[in-house]
């Protein structure tokens, strides 16, 4: 992982892996130049019947009114029992959500200034008709007028 993060930089690496057969095998491969370290393990047993959902956190965004939003800002999520949804509030005037995949895009609207800055609440749900599982992320998103 040194390559993907750099020598001396720690990172939180997360997975989801369903269990079959009541064994959970922890591998870690050694390189040709290095082995690897790793300062803890957390291994959560969750029923089957309530998967959790993550969501990565989004950081603040920042555009300029008119600007188009093309789609590369996404919300990131595994886990959960069913397909994932994805629903926003508060989202800037002319921004959507895909409800689907998540996918954030369209234009910012002319008039968004006023209301910025946005607070956007990001929900993620999984169908599974539990309604206590689902998980909310929240940012905001600043709108400028252009140069």
């Amino acid at each position: 992982m040194s390559a993907t993060y750099g020598p001396g930089v720690g990172t939180v690496i997360s997975h989801i892996i369903q269990v079959t057969d009541g064994i959970l095998d922890i591998q870690f491969l050694h390189d040709v130049i290095e082995n690897p370290l790793v300062n803890g393990i957390e291994i959560i047993d969750v029923p089957d019947s309530e998967t959790p959902i993550y969501v990565h956190p989004i950081v603040e965004q920042r555009n300029t009114a008119g600007e188009a939003v093309d789609g590369s800002l996404g919300v990131q999520a595994v886990g959960g029992d069913g397909n994932l949804q994805f629903s926003a509030s508060g989202l800037p005037q002319g921004i959507f959500i895909e409800p689907t995949n998540g996918q954030i895009g369209g234009t910012v609207d002319e008039g968004a200034v006023a209301g910025s800055p946005y607070n956007v609440t990001i929900t993620v749900d999984d169908n599974d008709g539990l309604n206590n599982d689902a998980v909310v992320i929240n940012f905001d998103w600043v709108i400028v007028e252009p140069f």
